[in-house]
C-alpha cells in the first residue's frame, strides 16, 4: 500500500528487501563479525575541545538520554556557528567510557551511504574494507548486528550535507535516501548503541524535541548565556560594561562572537560601544556562514525570510500570508515556517515568528542588495514583491525600516548614479515602465516613491550642510 514515486523508488525497494531478507543469523556476514569486546576509539577528524565553556545544563540533559534512557538516535541541531560539533565532541568525551566502540564520521563531503557504511563496519568489526560486502543491505545488516552485540557510540557530523536544498528541510539528496533507512533502522530496531547526528537542518527521520519517544531524541542548541560567552572573548573585552549588550546582540553565537571580538580588538581598539555605534554590516566570515544556509532554502522560505527582516518584529503566519504578493495557502506558509525553525534561521515567540539579530542583519543586507540590483537594472520584479517601508505599519516600525532599509539603499543608489538628479530621472523612468504593465505591480510603485522622497530628503540635508 506504500506510494512509490521516482524519488523514493530505490528506498522502497531496499526497505521491502530488508523486511523480506533472511534472518540475520542466517547471513554469511554474521560469521565475519570479529570479537568486538575490546574497547577501541576512532576520533576521525573530530575537533579539539580541550577549551570548552558552558553548555552544562544541555550536557547533563543529553548525557541522561544517552546513558540512563539509552536512546538509540540523538539529533543535535542549530544554526551555523552555534557549536554543534564542539558539543557532540564534548558529549562523546564525557560518555565514551560507557561504550565499547566509538567512531566519529564527518558527512561534510557527502560520502555515499555505501562508502560510509563500509568504513564504519570495517572499523567496528576490525576487518579490511575489501573483506566486506559492497551492497547496502548486507552492510546495514552487519552494522545492526554489531550495534546489538556491542555498546557502540557513533557520531555523524554535518548531516545537512546529504539533505536536498531548494525545498523545505528534511529530504535527502537523490541517491542518498539510504541514510534515511539507516537512521530509521537504528531508531526502530532493539540494540544497545547510540547514533548522534549534528546538523543545521533536521532530517525527516528525527523526531522533534517535544516527542515522547525516549529512544529518539532531539536537542535544539541555542546561544551561550552572558557568563558562558565571556570566556570566548578577548580578556580586554570580557568584562567591559557593554559586553552583555554585544553578547545579546549576537544571541550568544560562539563563532559570531569570536569573529566580532577580533574585529573590535583590531579595528576599534577594543571599544565595543564604538563598534555598536557604527552598526557595521555582517562581516564576511559570518555572511559566508549564513549564505550556505540561505542558498538551500525553497522560494517560499526565502520570501518568508525577507519579510521577517522587513517587519523587524514578531509576526503571525496570517500576517505573513497577507504581505506575500503571490497567492499562497496558510498551510504552505506554516510548512515553510516549520522548516525554517528546524534550520535554526527563525525563532518562535508565542504565536509569532522572528529572526535573531545576526540573521536579520544578513537578510536586511541581502534585501538592500537585491533592491539595488532591481533598480539599476530596471527590472522591477523584486521591488514588486517586497515593501522597503510598510506604509500601514506603526510609526516606530516605519522609522526602523527607513533607517535600516530605505536610507542605506538610497545612499547606495545616489553613489551609483553620481547625483540625486540622475537617480530621480532613472526612478521616474522605472515608474513609466510600471505604468505600461498590464499586470499587478505589487509594492513597486510605493517603493519607488519612497526612494524619491528619501533621496530628496538626503539632498536637502546635504544643502543644509553646505
Amino acid at each position: 500500500g506504500e506510494r512509490v514515486t521516482k524519488n523514493n523508488l530505490q528506498i522502497v525497494v531496499r526497505r521491502h528487501a530488508y523486511i523480506n531478507r533472511p534472518h540475520i543469523s542466517d547471513l554469511d556476514e554474521v560469521d565475519k563479525v570479529s570479537n568486538v569486546s575490546e574497547k577501541r576509539r576512532d576520533w576521525g577528524n573530530a575537533i579539539n575541545t580541550s577549551i570548552f565553556y558552558g553548555r552544562t545544563e544541555e550536557l547533563a540533559t543529553v548525557k541522561n538520554w544517552v546513558i540512563t534512557d539509552r536512546c538509540r538516535l540523538l539529533g543535535v541541531f542549530g544554526i551555523g556557528g552555534i557549536g554543534k560539533t564542539a558539543f557532540a565532541n564534548k558529549l562523546a568525551e564525557q560518555v565514551q567510557a560507557e561504550f565499547t566502540l566509538f567512531a566519529w564520521k564527518s558527512l561534510r563531503y557527502a560520502p555515499t551511504v555505501e562508502t560510509m557504511l563500509s568504513e564504519l563496519v570495517s572499523f567496528l568489526t576490525n576487518q579490511a574494507i575489501t573483506a566486506l560486502p559492497s551492497d547496502f543491505d548486507r552492510l546495514l545488516a552487519m552494522l545492526i548486528q554489531v550495534l546489538k552485540q556491542s555498546r557502540c557510540l557513533i557520531v555523524f557530523d554535518n548531516v545537512e550535507s546529504i539533505l536536498r536544498s531548494g525545498e523545505t528541510t528534511g529530504h535527502y539528496i537523490e541517491g542518498y535516501e539510504g541514510y534515511g533507512q539507516l537512521f530509521r533502522q537504528i531508531s526502530e530496531e532493539h540494540h544497545q548503541s547510540c547514533l548522534i547526528l549534528t546538523s543545521r537542518e533536521k532530517p525527516s527521520d528525527v523526531l522533534p524535541p517535544e516527542s515522547s519517544d525516549r529512544m529518539v531524541r532531539s536537542l535544539q542548541l541555542s546561544g551561550l548565556n552572558v557568563e558562558e560567552a565571556r570566556h570566548l572573548l578577548n580578556k580586554e573585552l570580557a568584562f567591559t560594561p557593554e559586553i552583555s549588550k554585544l553578547i545579546d546582540l549576537y544571541c550568544g553565537n560562539p563563532l559570531a562572537l569570536k569573529f566580532v571580538s577580533i574585529l573590535i580588538s583590531h579595528r576599534f581598539n577594543g571599544n565595543i560601544q564604538a563598534f555598536l555605534d557604527q552598526e557595521m554590516n555582517v562581516f564576511e566570515d559570518i555572511r559566508e556562514l549564513i549564505d550556505q544556509q540561505y542558498s538551500r532554502l525553497s522560494d517560499l522560505e526565502q520570501q518568508v525570510m525577507y519579510w521577517l527582516a522587513i517587519v523587524r518584529e514578531p509576526i503571525t503566519i496570517d500576517n505573513l500570508r497577507q504581505n506575500i504578493v503571490h497567492i499562497v495557502s496558510k498551510s504552505q506558509i506554516l510548512e515553510s515556517v516549520i522548516s525554517l525553525r528546524w534550520r535554526s534561521l527563525i525563532e518562535k515567540n508565542a504565536n509569532s515568528f522572528t529572526q535573531q539579530f545576526i540573521v536579520m542583519k544578513y537578510m536586511t543586507n541581502r534585501l538592500i542588495d537585491m533592491a539595488f540590483k532591481s533598480t539599476i537594472e530596471h527590472n522591477p520584479e523584486f521591488l514588486m514583491s517586497y515593501a522597503l517601508v510598510e506604509n500601514r505599519a506603526e510609526d516606530y516600525i516605519r522609522e526602523t525600516q527607513i533607517r535600516h532599509i530605505l536610507q542605506p539603499l538610497t545612499k547606495r543608489l545616489v553613489a551609483h548614479y553620481g547625483t540625486v538628479e540622475t537617480l530621480h530621472r532613472e526612478l521616474h523612468s522605472l515608474l513609466d515602465r510600471l505604468h505600461d504593465r498590464q499586470t499587478s505591480i505589487g509594492y513597486a510603485q510605493a517603493n519607488i516613491i519612497n526612494l524619491l522622497k528619501s533621496s530628496q530628503e538626503d539632498l536637502a540635508i546635504d544643502d543644509d550642510h553646505l
